[in-house]
């Protein structure tokens, strides 16, 4: 199996650069935002018109909770106008901050944390937010049939593929865990699960979730037909593990920057390099 390469992307420059280096998919965001920053409708028009069918195309949408004061029946990402949604394969949406970090009890003598999970209950449900959200942002539209949708076999028939994004240092962002997240992902029909890291200062996936627990999720989203994408501020150092757990996908950024700073400027000569070491 043929691990694919997905490069994020902030302009149509530089999506014109990772497409040329052999980029498999083009991954739409703003970093300087956050792990899933929002790069805002005219920058994926741009990035859709650069690439313009060579591959797929991605694009995050920000968090859940960045959504949460817009009208019920409106959104500016899927305004009537404007239809660079429905141009793309999949789209994504973070849930940090809709479960509490867990407070410590005591018992007896010692201080315990509760999980995540057991946090839950006492909590607005997670998964009914993200259901209500994902509906609000869902185009308008179908699909206009340009060459990048036509040649996406998973597309939903009715916009883009969501794909479900579990961050690996789930106290961190406040968000679920990352198996809860798959099985949310199973039960609403998305198309692929991503591990990746909130925070890009407090370490790799890899230092918060064990290769062996990533093999096992990976196995169970490709049992329920979903693609596996392995992120979360991982490079060339971390190939051996990479190629161990074998995702469907590797995502990166900081990876093929020049200086390995997100924010700065993509490498070609990275991207083609980190594409070679894969394949």
């Amino acid at each position: 199996m043929t691990i694919r390469l997905l490069v994020s992307v902030r302009s149509g420059d530089e999506a014109e650069i990772a497409v040329t280096a052999g980029a498999d998919i083009i991954d739409v965001k703003e970093p300087a935002a956050g792990s899933l920053g929002y790069a805002g409708r005219t920058v994926i028009a741009d990035v859709l018109n650069a690439v313009n069918g060579r591959c797929p195309v991605s694009a995050a949408l920000g968090e859940c909770v960045d959504h949460l004061q817009l009208p019920p029946d409106s959104t500016n990402l899927s305004a009537p106008d404007s239809d660079c949604l429905t141009q793309l394969h999949y789209v994504k949406l973070g849930l940090s901050q809709t479960i509490a970090n867990p407070l410590p009890q005591l018992v007896g003598a010692e201080a315990v944390c509760l999980t995540n999970s057991e946090t839950t209950a006492a909590l607005p449900d997670w998964r009914n937010l993200w259901r209500r959200v994902r509906q609000n942002l869902q185009p308008k539209n179908p699909p206009s049939g340009s060459a990048a949708c036509a040649s996406a076999a998973s597309a939903a028939a009715t916009g883009p593929g969501w794909v479900a994004v579990a961050y690996a240092d789930e106290r961190n962002a406040g968000a679920p865990a990352a198996a809860d997240v798959l099985s949310a992902a199973i039960d609403s029909r998305c198309v692929g699960l991503l591990i990746d890291t909130f925070s890009k200062e407090t370490g790799t996936t890899l230092d918060w979730i064990s290769e062996a627990e990533l093999c096992r999720l990976k196995q169970s989203a490709q049992e329920a037909g979903l693609f596996f994408a392995l992120a979360g501020k991982l490079g060339t150092a971390h190939l051996a593990a990479v190629q161990s757990i074998r995702p469907d996908i590797f995502a990166v950024r900081g990876a093929v920057c020049e200086g390995g700073d997100r924010t700065a400027t993509l490498s070609g000569q990275k991207i083609t390099r980190l594409k070679k070491a894969l394949t």
